[in-house]
């Protein structure tokens, strides 16, 4: 019953993803810069902690993915198809 509800679950994000594709804005939730590069979210968490993966900034506690840094990304083949993180930055809303 587990495997079936998760399999629904998938479906559904699937769903969701094809009625409502990622925007055209410049920055991304990991939610939407995960469905962009076509990886997990959990993926996306794992790069961050690990330190490499497309570079991001923090709003407060919310991270953003720049359009532009994914690209470079997906465009980058360093130590086995990884980037190393070329802007860690945190902007402050005061």
């Amino acid at each position: 019953m587990t495997d079936s509800l998760t399999i629904l679950q998938r479906l559904d994000e699937l769903r969701s993803l094809l009625l409502n594709p990622v925007p055209t804005r410049r920055f991304l939730t990991t939610e939407q810069a995960s469905a962009y590069l076509s990886v997990s979210v959990a993926q996306m968490e794992l790069w961050r902690h690990q330190d490499v993966g497309p570079a991001y900034v923090r709003v407060g506690r919310s991270v953003r993915y720049d359009i532009a840094d994914l690209d470079t990304f997906m465009g980058g083949t360093i130590d086995g198809g990884l980037v190393k993180r070329v802007e860690r930055g945190r902007i402050n809303n005061h």
